[in-house]
Formats: C-alpha cells, structure tokens, sequence
C-alpha cells in the first residue's frame, strides 16, 4: 500500500494536471471568443453601414433588426454566451485547484512535522 506520501506526491501530481487542463481549457475558450466577438463586430459594422435611415438612431434600429434576422450573428450570439460559461468553468477548476495544492502544502509541511518527532523519539 502507497504511504501518507506516496499518496500526497500522486495527489499534488494529479491537482498539477488538472491545472494545466483548466489553463488550457481558458485559453482555448478565450481564443474561441476573441474570434467570434470580431466576427460579430464585423457584422454589427457590415449592418451598421448597410442600414438605411433618415438619422443615426434609425439606422441603428434598422442594423438591430438585421441582425436579429441573421441566423449567423445569432449563432454567433449563442455561441458567445456558451463559450463565456465555459471560460467561467475552467477559471473555477482552476482556482479548486490552486486551494487544492495549498491544502496539499500544508498536509505535507505536517507529514514533515510528525515525520521530525517520530525521528526524535
């Protein structure tokens, strides 16, 4: 059977991995966002120019109206809110696991400590 330490070191290895996935993981959900927030700016300037209008408040109703009958924009919009809660997710795991290695620090700083007083006795 794996000692206190063995399973401490497995554990402190296993919490190093979920990290790096979570930091991955937001990477690629930032990466993913950044690109469809520009493709949504790049349809909101296309409607935006397009929009025919007496004044600026007309034209911006009727880029409103386009947009919101552009099945791309609007799958661009769902995507949106879908990888913006996925980016929240592994923000969280990652911040699980940074308390985790803190608690894994402080387990081993004791194991350590018992280790020192068994050694004395």
């Amino acid at each position: 059977a794996p000692t206190a330490q063995e399973r401490l070191l497995l554990r402190w290895e296993e919490t190093i991995l979920e990290m790096d996935q979570a930091l991955k993981d937001a990477i690629d959900a930032t990466t993913m966002l950044d690109a469809i927030k520009n493709r949504m700016g790049q349809d909101e300037a296309s409607a935006t120019a397009e929009a025919a209008g007496a004044n600026a408040e007309t034209r911006k109703a009727a880029a409103t109206v386009a947009l919101g009958a552009n099945p791309g924009y609007q799958q661009s919009a769902a995507q949106l809110v879908t990888l913006d809660a996925l980016l929240g997710h592994a923000r969280r795991r990652l911040e699980i696991a940074k308390e985790t290695r803190r608690l894994l620090q402080a387990t081993a700083t004791l194991l350590a400590g018992e280790e020192d007083t068994h050694d004395g006795n």
